[in-house]
């Protein structure tokens, strides 16, 4: 029984045929019977003078040439007739054949042997023992649903499936076989098995990547993917401005889409008050991570692929006060559906208000003799503003300090909530010729009280 959900167009049905065409050279060639007629039928599908690398093709070769028959779906289709359906197809208890439309559809095998194709869109296969898919494709955003196979879905994937490369001696193609072992026990992998034609899957690689991009449903069984943290930078300061660090470690380099990590944050300092989290971003399109920052709990997740360690920085946040150190201790939070944590480095970090800044530059250089103004400079702190901080000066220089000018003390006080304070070189009038001379202001050291 040969199934095609239909809205009974010309050209749908068209495509629908050639691909039974293709089901019905293939099942020529796998029987080496009536190979030619067949090929004869499906070529009636295809181009005017189609020419094949060999003759007869292989069944891969023959599938490829369906790609040739084609045509604008929006403006020969959708302008005609309207926007194809989203169909439920249903095998039934005999080998069925069932075969998609345009849209998004659900495919579900029944009791006996069937082949699934999905065609256009995003298609979901439902399958059971013995069936085949045509045309499963990730890139299409394709989902085979095996939940129903498996029994007690709590262990890692790779207990309850097994991938295994079929080469077709026949037709020369390479099919992948999909085993199952509906128990989890990891042994023998016999109650199920599903053919998927023309497409290429192994273990390693592909069970924990088909998981992560959500092609396979499977109900609750995952990877084994195991997450650490460690801290790689135990001291951030505000002033200067330096960064405390902590690494999130994943044990696999294919990670699931748009995972997201929640952490806890317990201490004294307080995220979005005393610290931010910056975290890198890969962006594809450039092909170079970009720096986002966060005040929240909840870390995206979003690596080069074959990556597998994010660095979370802590970015402390100035507030001008003068503080006691403040702690954070950073743990992984459970997220079992999605991975297990394998160690919480729960080192504490500490933010320190650092080192305040004293800068000293010349506002004017030039101080004239009897004249009431003179030349300025201007000492600056960034820091703790809440206090004072006296800061320690030595004056030297040709011109001698309250002889040739007004007396600079060794010391000058910077007041809670002040970020600086002036100095004023004035110049005493004298009787006698002399050549320039100058003033140095060297910041020597600097008090907080």
């Amino acid at each position: 029984m040969a199934v095609s959900g239909r809205l009974g167009e010309k050209i749908r049905q068209h495509k629908a045929a050639a691909d039974l065409a293709w089901l019905d050279y293939s099942d020529a060639v796998f029987e080496n019977e009536n190979v030619l007629a067949a090929l004869a039928e499906f070529e009636s599908y295809l181009p005017d003078n189609w020419q094949w690398r060999t003759i007869p093709p292989s069944v891969d070769e023959a599938n490829l040439a369906l790609d040739a028959i084609k045509f604008d779906y929006e403006n020969e289709f959708v302008a005609v007739y309207g926007k194809d359906k989203s169909y439920v197809l249903i095998g039934g208890m005999g080998n069925d054949t069932l075969i998609g439309g345009y849209e998004n559809d659900i495919i579900i095998g029944g009791e006996g042997s069937d082949i699934l194709k999905g065609s256009g869109g995003s298609d979901i296969f439902v399958v059971s023992d013995n069936d085949e898919i045509i045309d499963f494709n990730v890139t299409d955003n394709d989902i085979l649903d095996i939940s129903h196979l498996l029994k007690h879905t709590n262990s890692p994937l790779q207990d309850y499936i097994h991938f295994e490369i079929i080469n077709d001696l026949e037709t020369g193609e390479n099919h992948t076989q999909l085993s199952i072992n509906a128990d989890g026990t990891g042994n023998t992998f016999d109650d199920a098995t599903i053919l998927l034609r023309n497409v290429v899957f192994r273990d390693e690689v592909d069970i924990p990547s088909l998981l992560a991009s959500g092609s396979i449903h499977t109900g609750g069984s995952k990877p084994t993917l195991e997450l650490s943290l460690s801290i790689s930078d135990a001291t951030a300061t505000e002033n200067p401005e330096d960064p405390a660090a902590f690494d999130i470690v994943f044990s696999e380099n294919i990670l699931p889409e748009n995972l997201t990590v929640p952490i806890s944050l317990k201490g004294t300092a307080k995220p979005g008050q005393d610290f931010q989290l910056s975290i890198p971003i890969w962006n594809e399109q450039t092909g170079a991570y970009e720096t986002t920052m966060i005040s929240h709990t909840i870390i995206p997740v979003k690596l080069k692929k074959g990556d597998q360690k994010l660095t979370v920085k802590i970015i402390p946040i100035a507030d001008t006060i003068r503080e006691p150190n403040e702690n954070i201790v950073v743990a992984l939070s459970k997220k079992e559906d999605y991975y297990y944590v394998a160690n919480n480095d729960v080192s504490p970090i500490e933010i320190a208000d650092g080192t305040d800044e004293i800068s000293i530059q010349t506002v004017n250089d030039m101080a004239i003799e009897g004249k009431p103004a003179g030349g300025s400079i201007l000492i600056s702190r960034v820091g703790s503003l809440d206090i004072s901080k006296d800061v320690k000066l030595m004056v030297k220089g040709t011109a001698e300090n309250g002889r040739d000018f007004y007396y600079v003390p060794s010391e000058i006080s910077i007041q809670p909530g002040q970020t600086n304070a002036t100095i004023d070189i004035i110049a005493y009038q004298d009787k006698e010729m002399e050549d320039v001379e100058f003033v140095e202001v060297i910041v020597s050291q600097a008090i907080i009280l």
